[in-house]
């Protein structure tokens, strides 16, 4: 033997040249850097010393996969957006496989931290026929990526990886709101204000941030809103509609951040006592003396049925004595809820007084009406002198030889006295006070009488 000639090649019975490539003594040879490829073959021929050429020995094929897979396409979440709040600690994500030509893919390595580009070491842990992976529990944070890198059959590793992120998770819920107050109304205390105001400290979010709040106004005490945000995080109070008499109103906020986390609590405030209705007028109102009734006695007493309130109750009554008939009396209680009866104050005699009675709440609300009676007829003192007093046939301070005296009057209208008659007197004094035994009766107008010389 002298040696060998050799090829390499993608042909299987290649026939080596006559050119000695190897001596006798050599029994390997190293091929050159091979493409990538499933025909690859070794030829060997032997040669002896006299010159002589033997048959070819073939070996192959030989399959080389020196070329890297690719990464993996369309990386993405179903579950979650990048940089966006997720209240979700567990993400999906899901890819179109890498490709490999030749030898190809075994699986991937992937990796979930929180660095932007962390290429994963050369360990597989998901097959080729993986297209999607979940991630375990993630804390709260701004910073979780997912890598996966691929790697084929022959252990050729992609030198880059696909990532995804960052995704935003915040599964810790807001607090409640703080110091929620009322601005306008004290709580289980009536008020005639339909419209209540709020107020109160902001929740907390330690994440995601406060996205708002679902707010109830009605009338169960501990209602939890439902999970639909109505109002922005930065209001700090707000006022309710226009709330129906009652005593049971009540106002509740329930928070939520920017992941979607709600607050498994409400705060409540309330109840709110809402009375807008007046009461009633007072009924059955009696008097001594009577409407339009001579009295002598110049205080008049009245009676009643109380008035009615349903709601904050009734606090009282204004009254007003005056001398008009359809006063409205302001809302100023004088007289107290338990009251059914007043006397008046002593009255100047005349025919026109008269008492207007205005029920009040214990609110304020007063009625934009009242009881009225009257007119009471007062008299004191008796009837007012007749006028035109004079004589049809004497002049006064005038001599007469005529000793029969005639005068005449007229009757004053004294609706209240009611007049009997007239007690009169003849003498010479000009102040004499007649006395109380009737001498005329009502009808009278004049008096003729006859004057003896003295």
């Amino acid at each position: 033997m002298d040696g060998y000639s050799i090829a390499w090649d993608q042909v299987p019975d290649t026939i080596p040249d006559e050119i000695k490539d190897l001596e006798e003594s050599v029994t390997q040879a190293s091929s050159p850097a091979l493409d990538s490829g499933d025909s690859h073959y070794f030829h060997i021929r032997a040669v002896n010393n006299a010159g002589k050429w033997g048959n070819t020995k073939h070996w192959g094929p030989l399959w080389i996969d020196v070329t890297k897979p690719s990464e993996v396409t369309n990386l993405n979440s179903p579950t979650h957006t990048p940089s966006t709040w997720s209240s979700t600690p567990v993400v999906k994500v899901s890819w179109e496989p890498a490709q490999d030509d030749h030898s190809g893919l075994e699986g991937y390595s992937i990796v979930w931290d929180t660095s932007p580009d962390t290429l994963p070491d050369e360990t597989v842990d998901v097959s080729s026929d993986a297209t999607e992976a979940e991630s375990p529990q993630l804390a709260d944070g701004t910073s979780h990526y997912f890598h996966i890198r691929s790697v084929d059959e022959v252990g050729n590793w992609c030198d880059t990886a696909a990532h995804i992120g960052p995704f935003w998770i915040d599964a810790t819920k807001p607090s409640e709101v703080a110091n929620l107050v009322s601005t306008t109304h004290t709580v289980s205390t009536w008020s005639p204000a339909p419209v209540v105001k709020v107020s109160w400290e902001s929740a907390q979010d330690g994440e995601s941030g406060l996205a708002g709040y679902s707010i109830v106004w009605d009338i169960s005490p501990g209602t939890l809103p439902e999970g639909t945000m109505n109002l922005g995080a930065d209001v700090i109070e707000v006022e309710s509609a226009q709330l129906a008499d009652g005593n049971s109103h009540y106002f509740h906020i329930r928070s939520v951040d920017m992941a979607g986390n709600w607050c498994d609590t409400a705060t409540d405030i309330g109840p709110f006592f809402i009375d807008t209705t007046p009461p009633t007028l007072l009924t059955d109102l009696t008097s001594d003396p009577l409407p339009e009734t001579c009295s002598s006695d110049a205080v008049v007493r009245l009676t009643w049925t109380s008035a009615i309130d349903e709601s904050s109750g009734l606090q009282g009554y204004s009254v007003l004595w005056d001398r008009s008939p359809d006063t409205l009396p302001d809302d100023t209680v004088e007289i107290g809820l338990d009251v059914t009866e007043h006397a008046s104050a002593e009255l100047p005699d005349g025919n026109d007084h008269y008492v207007h009675i205005r029920s009040v709440d214990n609110v304020g609300n007063a009625l934009d009406e009242a009881v009225h009676e009257g007119p009471f007829y007062i008299n004191t003192t008796g009837p007012e002198p007749v006028t035109d007093l004079q004589s049809t046939s004497h002049q006064k301070d005038v001599w007469s030889n005529d000793d029969t005296v005639d005068v005449q009057w007229t009757p004053v209208e004294d609706k209240c006295s009611k007049m009997a008659g007239y007690s009169v007197v003849w003498d010479d004094q000009d102040d004499t006070l007649p006395d109380e035994v009737k001498e005329l009766e009502t009808g009278a107008t004049k008096q003729r009488i006859r004057i003896h010389s003295s």
